[in-house]
């Protein structure tokens, strides 16, 4: 047996999803995108990661802040 076919090389492999969603407000927000069927609510101070998104396409995402009752939203698109 080769003892160079069982090394390992010593690399470091680093996956990072195509969108991070950082939730630095103090209150709940929600996070959609229609265009592949993904929602999430983000408490405050959390984060979250979209790993399937396709870069190569457009989408609409729709945030909404939870402040007591009320509801705000912000529609963002991006190619």
């Amino acid at each position: 047996m080769n003892r160079a076919s069982r090394s390992i090389p010593n690399y470091l492999i680093r996956l990072l999803p195509p969108l991070a969603m950082h939730n630095r407000l103090p209150y709940a927000i929600e996070v959609k995108v229609p265009t592949i069927k993904y929602e999430v609510r983000i408490e405050a101070g959390e984060k979250t990661n979209i790993y399937f998104l396709n870069l190569l396409k457009m989408h609409k995402i729709c945030v909404e802040v939870f402040i007591a009752t009320d509801c705000c939203t912000l529609n963002l698109s991006y190619l």
